[in-house]
């Protein structure tokens, strides 16, 4: 993995807006297939467990904190919050069939939109949720945003800084970048304290060399 890779149109607002309406219209015929799930639902599911525990780690109860899943896609990880005992989350992307595919989904789980949850159709470089986080999940959000070549990595880490509470935390999933990559462009900017990487679950062997397929780690706004 590494954060040196070539623009392309998966990071263009077309080709996610495409992508959501497609799965949308095959949800709506099939509510057993909310379409795929970015790096996979075990990587879903360590996520999810990662941040809870380091929450409650930290003395929080996530019945109690304000979380976001900052490009929800097809809302399978906002629904899995859910399911984890989140009570106050936002789910929000920049296309409208992604937030639209994702409140179908969390309904088809049992969970309707409501005043702690909300889908919200927002944009990373110009966002206004209104309030800010205690906890920030991005499964993909960052790789997807630094593939558009007008893009940087300070503007993500910046932009997601302005989102969250301080002492808030952001949990994040990355198949394009390492650990350490990802530590020195957050570095780079004041305000930030590295947590913990999520240990093991995610790792391959190829001709006797090992790699992981992604990393899962841990930061928090400490000003």
């Amino acid at each position: 993995m590494s954060s040196e890779v070539p623009p392309s149109n998966l990071g263009t607002q077309d080709h996610w807006d495409a992508v959501y309406q497609r799965e949308l219209t095959n949800f709506e015929s099939n509510r057993d297939d909310p379409g795929d799930i970015w790096y996979g639902e075990q990587a879903q599911s360590d996520m999810v467990q990662f941040g809870t525990d380091l929450l409650m780690d930290s003395g929080k109860d996530v019945e109690q904190v304000v979380a976001l899943d900052l490009g929800t896609g097809n809302g399978c990880l906002t629904l899995a919050l859910l399911e984890e005992g989140y009570k106050n989350v936002t789910a929000s992307d920049y296309v409208q069939s992604s937030v639209d595919l994702a409140r179908s989904v969390c309904s088809n789980g049992g969970f309707e939109a409501s005043e702690a949850l909300r889908f919200v159709l927002d944009d990373i470089n110009s966002t206004d949720f209104g309030q800010d986080f205690d906890v920030v999940f991005d499964k993909g959000t960052m790789d997807a945003y630094l593939l558009n070549p007008d893009h940087t990595r300070q503007m993500y880490v910046n932009r997601v800084k302005g989102m969250m509470k301080v002492g808030g935390m952001l949990v994040l999933a990355s198949c394009n970048n390492t650990v350490e990559e990802i530590e020195a462009f957050f570095g780079e900017v004041e305000g930030w304290k590295f947590l913990e990487e999520k240990k093991g679950g995610n790792v391959f062997s190829f001709g006797g060399q090992s790699g992981s397929t992604h990393v899962i780690l841990a930061f928090e706004k400490v000003c």
